[in-house]
């Protein structure tokens, strides 16, 4: 069983350079924190790892190693080092490469010199433990985002005032007694031609009876037969008032959803807040289960905050710095909101 492994990697903890005797060493770099363009990513710094199978002089650091874990000598941890070496040239003879957990895998190339790949999250580093990737967007993807939302907010306030406008030219027409349908305008030629038939037919009546009458009784006769014309204006008045009231109800009809849409917007409108954070970049799960541990102990504004980079466990809702600093205060003597801190929440 081959354990350089573990010692190789326990002992570039402290140190920059390993050496395996007679095979070769393994040397750490320091690569500086960067952007990846195509994945639109800051990655953190980190330190990687090479071989270098010219150095094979032994400098005793994996030696003492040797010494301090299996309490043997100088010469027996030497031998046991070397016998690791033998096995390790015989597995990359035997399947052409061989994997270090957490460093690397070395291979054999084609003209038998050893090659290495290192890890791809880098070695162990305890100061840069801790440190993630994260996304920001380009300035100019955030302004075409703005650009899209302030011609969509334009185009549908467009739609708003044109639907009013509209409204009111419909009532105008029905008003005015003016109808686009022209089943409506045969209704009203329809009943304005019998009105008319009819007062043809009394004033010919009236004139037949008039003719056929004594000279001395006409001045009676066209006392009685006068045509009472207030029937039609109050026929004519009651369907004009009735389109007028239709019109205005439909106007009403009308402005009512947009100013419910006015309202609904207003409402709409959040203001930022702070609360006090208690587990932050934890899993759904174990968030769910930390918020039910919460309340089960009488913390019930406990709460999950998805987005904002992360999964955060939250508690409270305060409308100021101060307060929210305040109210941690007052709850760390509770181990839970010992590590808690203050994070500011701006809704989109």
């Amino acid at each position: 069983m081959i354990e350089l492994e573990r010692h190789i990697e326990i002992l570039l903890l402290r140190h920059d350079c390993v050496i395996l005797p007679g095979f070769g060493g393994f040397m750490t770099h320091h690569v500086e924190a960067r952007y990846d363009e195509a994945e639109r990513l800051f990655l953190p710094p980190l330190r990687t790892i090479g071989f270098n199978p010219g150095l094979k002089m032994n400098d005793s650091l994996l030696v003492q190693s040797y010494i301090e874990v299996y309490d043997i000598s100088y010469p027996e941890a030497l031998r046991r080092i070397e016998d690791e070496i033998d096995e390790l040239r015989q597995r990359l003879a035997n399947e052409g490469s061989f994997e270090l957990r957490n460093i690397g895998t070395l291979s054999v190339g084609e003209d038998g010199i050893y090659l290495f790949e290192p890890c791809e999250a880098g070695i162990l580093t305890p100061c840069l433990y801790g440190l993630s990737s994260y996304e920001m967007p380009l300035l100019s993807d955030t302004q075409q985002t703005t650009n899209q939302t302030t011609s969509t907010i334009t185009s549908t306030d467009k739609e708003g005032n044109d639907e009013p406008a509209l409204a009111a030219m419909t009532g105008a027409n029905s008003i005015l007694g003016i109808e686009n349908d022209e089943e409506d305008n045969r209704f009203i030629r329809l009943r304005v031609s019998v009105v008319r038939n009819i007062a043809a037919a009394c004033i010919a009546l009236i004139a037949f009876f008039a003719a056929s009458t004594p000279l001395n009784n006409s001045s009676q006769m066209m006392t009685q037969g006068k045509i009472d014309t207030s029937i039609l204006d109050k026929l004519l008045a009651g369907e004009t008032s009735t389109k007028r009231s239709t019109a205005m109800k439909q106007s009403t009809q009308v402005t009512k959803p947009a100013l419910q849409e006015v309202n609904t917007e207003a409402k709409t409108i959040k203001q930022n807040y702070y609360c006090i954070v208690l587990a932050s970049k934890v899993t759904k799960s174990n968030a769910t289960s930390f918020v039910s541990k919460l309340h089960e102990q009488g913390f019930k504004n406990a709460r999950l905050l998805m987005g904002h980079g992360a999964i955060k466990v939250v508690y409270g809702n305060y409308p100021s710095e101060e307060e929210a600093y305040s109210q941690l205060k007052s709850l760390s003597v509770n181990d839970t909101f010992k590590e808690g801190w203050i994070f500011r929440v701006i809704e989109k």
